[in-house]
């Protein structure tokens, strides 16, 4: 999807959240979303970005509209690529999974792993064992770890209904077989931030950004070119 968006003529610049990647050795209040805003303001500033569009998924989208609260003279526009947390409890496949004892996004057997994968995607990707048992070691040996990130990310379950709702023009693409987020939250969306648009993107998930990242891409992209119209 970044490529996409920069073959279209933008600049697109995709940071690792505290936790992703190379981006390591935080302590645990750093994983606090109010934090991360912070942190992310700091990259920019060093960056020398003034004005941009910001964009999320999941965690994520909750990040993008805390930062967009922050700092409302810096972002043009606000974008939710996937359902975001913050809008909706988890869906009944992720309920029932904690119910019967099994967090699926701290997995620690390659059969919950598997688990994670299919609530993720409508189509899940093959994965070598190889890898899955490195996942599912580091989710062994840390375990205290993300069980503590765990934790400090649900205290933002209601994030985007709670706080001031954004005078953006904002922009959510919701996949209609998200497993994590039902569709039903769309609506609750909707009300939550009137002046967002929505967009429902059939045959898709949780991740759309990776599983359909043509036509997610193609919305976001008519999103804001739509934007640029609206200033000239």
């Amino acid at each position: 999807m970044m490529c996409q968006l920069s073959k279209a003529g933008y600049r697109a610049i995709a940071p690792d959240l505290p936790g992703y990647g190379n981006s390591t050795g935080f302590a645990t209040r750093d994983y606090a979303l109010e934090n991360q805003v912070e942190l992310l303001h700091q990259l920019t500033n060093q960056l020398g970005i003034r004005s941009f569009d910001v964009a999320g998924s999941s965690m994520g989208g909750a990040i993008a509209t805390l930062y967009s609260q922050r700092y409302p003279q810096q972002v043009r526009s606000l974008a939710f690529i996937g359902a975001p947390l913050g809008a909706i409890d988890w869906a009944a496949s992720v309920r029932n999974s904690i119910l019967d004892g099994i967090n699926p996004f701290i997995p620690i057997t390659k059969e919950q792993f598997d688990l994670e994968i299919s609530l993720l995607f409508v189509t899940p990707p093959t994965i070598p064992d190889t890898v899955k048992t490195e996942r599912v070691n580091d989710y062994n040996t840390r375990n205290r770890h993300y069980q503590q990130i765990w934790d400090i990310v649900n205290l933002y379950d209601k994030v985007l209904c709670q706080r001031r709702s954004t005078q953006l023009p904002t922009l959510a693409i919701w996949g209609t077989e998200d497993k994590i987020y039902d569709i039903s939250g769309a609506e609750r969306l909707q009300r939550c931030i009137p002046e967002s648009q929505t967009v429902r993107l059939p045959k898709a998930g949780h991740l759309l950004l990776m599983e359909n990242s043509e036509e997610a891409t193609a919305d976001y992209l008519k999103f804001l070119v739509g934007l640029q119209k609206l200033v000239w």
